[in-house]
């Protein structure tokens, strides 16, 4: 299966499988030069990925630089138009986590992967570029991770804040 966007609403085309001679294969297709600029057709793509790993299971790995917020639509379309219902966070291996900064404020911040070795270093990371400048980061360390929190799809996108974190309530 192959697709991409008519002209001039195309980028990269969407190949699936990526069949390579090899124990596993990677592919990827980008929608869009960023973020903000993504293309019609990246519903489609998001909507069949998250098809495919219903199917296949752990023959498959989903992954992605795009926000859960953005994987909720394609998740509410599938189960408005199929009738097949869709754990995101369980198909993506994605988690909300619940974390208080050291004023006492309270933020849900995304994740994609189990291990949160690096989480202390990424909130860091945001705080040194908005000194500099260069992010807009709200919040300020020390940070302490309550929990974690599972918001309904349909919520996604209206808690989404900026890159990385969501408002609490």
């Amino acid at each position: 299966m192959a697709f991409n966007g008519p002209a001039p609403e195309d980028y990269e085309s969407f190949v699936f499988p990526w069949w390579e001679e090899r124990e596993w294969s990677f592919g990827f297709c980008k929608t869009g030069p960023d973020r903000e600029s993504k293309r019609p057709y990246d519903l489609a793509v998001r909507a069949f990925l998250l098809l495919a790993k219903l199917h296949l299971g752990d023959l498959i790995r989903v992954a992605s630089d795009a926000p859960l917020r953005d994987w909720a639509e394609a998740a509410l379309l599938v189960e408005s138009v199929l009738a097949l219902p869709v754990d995101l966070y369980g198909l993506l291996g994605a988690r909300l986590l619940e974390v208080e900064d050291a004023r006492g404020r309270r933020f849900l911040l995304e994740r994609w992967k189990e291990d949160d070795t690096g989480l202390s270093d990424w909130l860091q990371a945001r705080e040194r570029m908005d000194r500099e400048g260069l992010f807009p980061w709200p919040f300020r360390g020390p940070y302490r991770v309550l929990g974690e929190v599972h918001l309904p799809q349909e919520e996604l996108p209206r808690r989404w804040a900026r890159e990385g974190f969501y408002r609490r309530g």
